[in-house]
């Protein structure tokens, strides 16, 4: 019996010791999700809704190739800002998520478990890819001197429906990572609250049995 007693002791330490990580975890997870707009603020869809109506406004008040290059340029420049500013922002994001993981990673099984990582680089990739071609087509297309409204009308469309998805794809990666950067963790203290739950049932039904105490521990 004293054996049943020591297990009982020592499975309800250990399941309140998880009962309190999930609680301290789904806080953090809590407190972190308040801080995903001021991450996300950088690449909302209103700012650059507000950058291509300047260029629409710069490519229609312009006849010349030099002005429509250098309105491209400046909306590259405010884009450019944007994701060097959600950079910097998600880097502080991952100070507090690798921190969280590190304050809870004591355990031996914890220490192995990893966060996703919110890679903008390849967004600033993509980014970078785009002005580079737009700048090769721009420098080619704005030349021409026939059709030159249509031209520009292409060249403004083409750049709008790009940096439209490459804000589409940044927001929804950062979006999703906000979401999911702490559910390893939250998983592995919700599965071994549930483990213990279940093996002190266990233990309390076979302390009531009528098997020898030898024959019981051996069933746990």
């Amino acid at each position: 019996r004293g054996q049943f007693t020591d297990l009982n002791k020592k499975t309800k330490a250990e399941q309140a010791f998880y009962h309190k990580r999930l609680l301290l975890l789904k806080s953090s997870h809590k407190l972190f999700q308040k801080q995903a707009p001021k991450l996300l603020a950088p690449i909302k869809q209103s700012k650059l809704d507000g950058y291509l109506a300047q260029l629409q406004e710069d490519f229609s008040g312009t006849w010349s190739s030099k002005g429509a290059g250098k309105a491209t340029q400046t909306f590259f420049k405010s884009i450019e800002a944007d994701f060097q500013l959600l950079k910097e922002e998600a880097e502080q994001a991952e100070n507090i998520i690798a921190d969280t993981y590190s304050e809870y990673g004591n355990d031996q099984f914890i220490s192995t478990l990893t966060y996703p990582i919110l890679n903008i680089d390849k967004h600033i990739h993509d980014l970078t890819d785009l002005q580079t071609n737009s700048s090769r087509y721009g420098s080619s297309v704005l030349n021409i001197l026939s059709e030159r409204a249509f031209v520009s009308k292409r060249f403004y469309a083409t750049i709008a429906e790009e940096s439209k998805r490459l804000y589409k794809d940044a927001f929804e990666d950062t979006r999703n990572w906000c979401k999911f950067a702490l559910s390893p963790i939250l998983q592995h203290a919700q599965q071994q609250k549930k483990m213990l739950d279940d093996h002190l049932v266990k233990i309390r039904g076979l302390a009531q049995s009528g098997s020898s105490t030898k024959e019981q521990v051996q069933k746990l």
